[in-house]
């Protein structure tokens, strides 16, 4: 079965430097560039995609932003496959760490998680989002894992933890960590 992941549009409110509501598309086929000065943002944008699925335990709201107005990011993907697109939207108010994310597949909707989420939490409900629901709907994928492999940034990271490398090569026979880092980096480089 073929299936392709397409992020089409990322929504940031008082996030980072981005004070106010802001849209961002994504291209859904080649590569996408962003191209801006230092400090417009751009690593603000990727890491919010992270941000939004797993949540932060850092302080990103914008600081211009006062304490009443709303802290949230919202990430629209798609699973296009052969039988057919489901579009998720994953929402996630900073403030309180709730997520919501709901499905549309053949022009029905349902929601398939609408709770807390606190990234520091440690107790069960806190563990639904990140352990079940996101890696049923993402990948099965640590931030982490996101962060370091599948953001393309230059230069390729020197240092890929060692965890991260043994969660990306389980079962796969004996190949060295610095085998299976070699191999990492060429593939999503």
């Amino acid at each position: 079965m073929v299936r392709k992941l397409v992020i089409r549009k990322l929504e940031l409110v008082n996030h980072g430097p981005f004070r106010g509501h802001h849209e961002f598309h994504l291209p859904s086929e080649g590569l996408g560039v962003l191209v801006a000065p230092n400090e417009f943002g751009k690593t603000t944008l990727l890491t919010a995609i992270g941000d939004i699925l797993w949540g932060t335990r850092e302080l990103r709201r914008n600081w211009l932003a006062g304490s009443t107005e709303p802290h949230r990011g919202a990430i629209v993907f798609e699973w296009v496959e052969e039988d057919g697109t489901r579009r998720y939207t994953v929402t996630r108010d900073f403030d309180v760490n709730r997520v919501t994310c709901t499905e549309v597949r053949r022009d029905k909707a349902r929601t398939v998680f609408d709770g807390r989420h606190n990234p520091s939490g440690r107790t069960r409900s806190n563990r639904l989002w990140p352990d079940e629901h996101l890696q049923a709907i993402w990948a099965r994928m640590t931030q982490e894992a996101f962060q370091h492999i599948c953001m393309v940034q230059q230069p390729a990271p020197e240092r890929i933890n060692q965890q991260l490398l043994q969660q990306l090569v389980v079962g796969r026979g004996d190949v060295t960590a610095r085998e299976a880092r070699e191999r990492l980096v060429e593939r999503f480089r």
